[in-house]
């Protein structure tokens, strides 16, 4: 009589797959594993990857939160998801860092290691987290569910998107958001009116078929403006940059907006004083 030998496979209830957290399988007799696939193991092995402490998700990342919305506007914007791996590339660090500060409060995942590489003009600082589960989580999750959200929910999703997305126009003494999805545009609109912050109509900036420095586009690129001194400064005041450099750029743009004394100062110089009426004023010279 021949004796057959069958494995004795037990679901485990308490380990999981370190990368898409899949319960493992427990086999008596065998080295037990720490991946339910080739493709985890894969994926884990990769050299380039940081973040490898906390890979499943808690319970508290699935709930709609500050940390999690600007998560997933800075993903709309500058950042990118591909399979199982998060990814941003950024010249400006404060805003990889801040974008990491956010990642711990959200998922508790420790991303230690920045990558470096030379730009055309300047260091270009990138990240790669890889986790499965966090990335099929963001790519299903409903961003119009953000509507029905609290307001700082509201405004961490406005911040990180145009944190990615958003420009100072100094000399029009505007700030232009640009992206080819036009949902996503009509989304901040709506976002931005809810905390009465004024914004111009989605309109073309770049038709499809015109060659940039990244190539040929293959859509149209649309872009809305936030424009005039209370909305500049509502908007400063309220959701502001995370880039110094845009920051500082929209501090200058709210500066260069006179208050009613001094207008009513610069209308009763005579045209040769006019140049230096900041001086007058800042030395007393106000009698005229």
């Amino acid at each position: 009589m021949k004796l057959v030998f069958q494995k004795h496979l037990v679901k485990s209830k308490t380990r999981r797959c370190r990368i898409c957290g899949k319960y493992l399988v427990d086999t008596k007799g065998y080295e037990q594993t720490q991946f339910c696939s080739r493709k985890c193991m894969g994926i884990f092995n990769k050299s380039d990857a940081g973040g490898w402490t906390r890979k499943i998700l808690p319970k508290k990342s699935y709930k709609i939160s500050p940390p999690l919305c600007y998560i997933l506007g800075v993903l709309k914007g500058d950042g990118n998801i591909t399979k199982g791996v998060i990814q941003l590339e950024t010249i400006d660090k404060e805003f990889i860092l801040f974008f990491i500060y956010m990642i711990k409060k959200w998922c508790n995942m420790e991303i230690t290691k920045i990558r470096t590489r030379k730009g055309v003009k300047n260091t270009i600082f990138g990240i790669s987290i890889c986790s499965i589960m966090a990335t099929n989580f963001l790519k299903d999750f409903n961003i119009d569910n953000i509507i029905n959200s609290n307001n700082q929910c509201k405004i961490m999703f406005l911040k990180g998107f145009i944190d990615s997305e958003g420009a100072i126009q100094k000399k029009s003494r505007t700030i232009s958001i640009t992206n080819c999805n036009k949902h996503l545009l009509f989304l901040c609109k709506k976002l931005l009116m809810n905390i009465d912050i004024n914004t111009s109509n989605i309109n073309i900036s770049v038709r499809k078929g015109t060659l940039t420095p990244f190539g040929i586009l293959q859509q149209n690129c649309y872009s809305l403006h936030i424009c005039g001194q209370k909305n500049l400064i509502k908007f400063k005041r309220i959701i502001g940059f995370t880039i110094q450099r845009k920051q500082q750029a929209l501090i200058k743009v709210c500066n260069s907006y006179l208050n009613s004394f001094q207008l009513n100062f610069l209308r009763r110089l005579p045209n040769a004083d006019k140049n230096r009426w900041r001086e007058l004023i800042h030395n007393g010279n106000i009698s005229i």
